[in-house]
């Protein structure tokens, strides 16, 4: 807020004061989570960063499953353009299950 109604100029100032203000040792945010926040508001504010488009998820399809015991469902998430001629969709991977798999 101290951001949004312009009484500190930027976000060095609003974490140091609202430190100040909240904590008795001036230590105000400090968890990773909530700081990456403070600076991506502060990004849109500064319009840095377009606000992200709202995507509608029109279909869940499921290939096959698997069979065998030890084997794992996969998900992936494509956007599906298609070309201005209407012609082939262009997939594009924009999700995997396989990146965050591990070797256990």
């Amino acid at each position: 807020m101290l951001l949004l109604t312009g009484l500190v100029d930027d976000i060095d100032d609003a974490l140091r004061y609202y430190g100040w203000k909240r904590f008795s040792s001036g230590i105000g945010v400090t968890q990773p989570c909530q700081l990456r926040y403070i600076y991506y508001f502060d990004a849109i504010l500064r319009n840095r960063i377009v606000a992200p488009i709202v995507k509608k998820l029109k279909a869940i399809i499921i290939k096959a499953l698997p069979r065998e015991d030890n084997s794992n469902l996969q998900l992936e998430i494509y956007n599906i353009q298609t070309t201005d001629n209407n012609s082939i969709p262009d997939d594009i991977l924009v999700f995997s299950s396989r990146m965050y798999e591990t070797d256990i």
